[in-house]
């Protein structure tokens, strides 16, 4: 019975619970039926809104997605394409490109060009830049010392850029290297690109032209240079007795005024040659023989628009001349007519007169290459060139004058910025006067003077006097030092001066004809070298 009562419960509440539901189903249904402004259809609608607003914002951001793939794609394709263009063009042009970095180490990434151009199959990265240059050990230490100084960063960039040498012979080509600073974000240099071409065209077109404009001085010059070359072969002929008689500094003296005579004409060859010549500790007639081959060289290279041989006498017509002069003047003494044998004197004197300037040669060129070489600003100017003189006495002496101007802008000038007080441009003056019964011969500059204590240090050095002579000495007495041979106050003998023999080789000219030289110097003004010449007595004038 009480189990009946339970089962009867049970199936009254599932009814009821049936019925419950069946409510609230059938009222949802009315409530979502009922109209598009009840809240739960506005809540429906805002959710499928959101849904289809999510599904549409993820199919852009896929289409976003897929467009910025194709065109990173297509970016990747044209930098490729264009780095590989890049990289074409760079290894096939004719100029080279390389980084260096602050030890002067080449960067991998150089234009295939450079090992044609630096004449190697050689792999270049981790070598330094001098190394690969091929620099014997002074050129590549002079160098390595400019790079480091440019690393430094003390000097302007372009200051320090210029200090290093930038033109380099390999093999048979000229090369060109120019540097150019690169910076990292604090201002430091971090590297250097070089840009190396080769000028070996530029360089023969430019020496061609150089060689034509010699051609040409010369050949307006003609007499002069004629007896410049007569005056080489008398000087090597006296240089190698010399060096018979064991008299060394005559033959160094004769080698250093045909290299300062050959340097007034341009004659770089003869000049270097003679340079190489005068730093052998021992000379001997091979020496000599060498630059006479120099001088031959060149003439018979240039034979054609010269027309001028080492082995002819070019003063064959003057030789001719001299020898009836000699006979004329010997018929002159032996005549018993005195005042025909005066008036045939003094002929013969004026016939012997010419114009200082058919003795000079191009001497305003001369100075404007030693100009360029020593880079100093400097003014040249000659007076007197009309001054007669006599050719036979004048020319060995004419022929010495490039020593005391190359002395002049080496020693005296100063560069500009040195010249505190007074023009920048430097001058040298060339004065010959007619002082009646004598010459004058003067070399004047507005340099710095001749530093007498310097002589005098350099001679205690050189050990060719000691202490209590120089004490002993007055200024003018020192000052007669620079008569010394193998005395300079140059540090480093040049192409352009500092052997120590140029002085002595004026003065022994000088004195050869009967003068003297007299030097009159102030500190910070400048110097004044004058070579006193006295006139043959038949025509000499009061």
């Amino acid at each position: 019975m009480q189990m009946k009562q339970n089962v009867d419960t049970l199936i009254r509440r599932a009814e009821a619970a049936e019925k419950t539901a069946d409510i609230l189903k059938a009222k949802v249904i009315s409530l979502y039926n009922s109209g598009p402004d009840t809240a739960i259809h506005r809540q429906l609608e805002r959710a499928k809104h959101r849904e289809e607003a999510a599904r549409h914002r993820q199919e852009v951001m896929r289409a976003r997605a897929q467009e910025l793939e194709r065109h990173n794609a297509d970016l990747e394709e044209k930098v490729a394409d264009r780095t590989r263009t890049i990289r074409e063009i760079l290894d096939h042009v004719v100029t080279g490109f390389m980084l260096v970095d602050r030890e002067g180490v080449i960067q991998p990434g150089y234009t295939e060009s450079c090992y044609g151009l630096f004449s190697t199959s050689e792999k270049l990265a981790g070598k330094t830049l001098w190394t690969v240059l091929g620099l014997d050990a002074d050129e590549a230490f002079a160098y390595e010392l400019g790079f480091e100084q440019l690393i430094a960063d003390f000097f302007p960039e372009e200051t320090a850029l210029g200090q290093l040498r930038d033109k380099f012979t390999i093999d048979d080509h000229v090369v060109q290297i120019v540097g150019r600073v690169i910076r990292d974000e604090e201002g430091e240099i971090a590297k250097l690109l070089f840009t190396i071409s080769d000028i070996t065209e530029q360089v023969e077109a430019e020496r061609e032209r150089e060689t034509n404009r010699i051609l040409l001085e010369i050949l307006r010059q003609r007499e002069p240079f004629n007896a410049f070359i007569q005056d080489t072969k008398i000087k090597l002929e006296l240089a190698r007795k010399a060096i018979e008689l064991d008299d060394e500094r005559y033959a160094r003296r004769a080698i250093h005024t045909i290299k300062g005579n050959a340097g007034s004409y341009g004659l770089d060859h003869v000049m270097k040659t003679c340079h190489e010549v005068e730093k052998s500790e021992v000379l001997c007639d091979t020496h000599l023989h060498q630059i006479e081959s120099s001088m031959r060289g060149f003439l018979h290279a240039h034979h054609e628009v010269l027309e001028i041989r080492y082995e002819d006498n070019q003063t064959h017509t003057y030789d001719i001349e001299a020898r009836a002069l000699e006979e004329l003047e010997r018929f002159a003494r032996q005549s018993s007519d005195h005042e025909l044998a005066e008036k045939i004197h003094v002929w013969l004197a004026k016939a012997r007169l010419c114009p200082a300037s058919s003795l000079l040669g191009p001497l305003e060129n001369f100075m404007q290459q030693i100009a360029q070489r020593l880079e100093k600003d400097i003014a040249f100017e000659v007076r007197g060139e009309d001054v007669l003189v006599d050719a036979e006495q004048f020319r060995p002496v004419v022929m010495n004058l490039t020593h005391l101007l190359r002395n002049a802008a080496d020693h005296g000038i100063e560069h500009a910025n040195d010249r505190v007080g007074k023009d920048p441009r430097g001058r040298i003056q060339l004065a010959f006067e007619d002082r009646g019964r004598e010459h004058r011969i003067s070399v004047t500059d507005d340099g710095c003077g001749i530093d007498t204590e310097r002589l005098a240090a350099c001679a205690l050095a050189n050990g060719i006097i000691d202490v209590s002579e120089i004490q002993q000495r007055t200024s003018e007495q020192l000052l007669e030092l620079i008569y010394l041979d193998g005395l300079s106050t140059k540090f480093d003998a040049t192409e352009i001066s500092g052997r120590g023999v140029g002085m002595s080789a004026v003065r022994a000219v000088a004195e050869g004809c009967g003068g003297h030289v007299e030097i009159a110097t102030h500190r910070g003004q400048g110097t004044s070298i004058t070579l006193v010449l006295p006139k043959q007595e038949a025509h000499a004038t009061s």
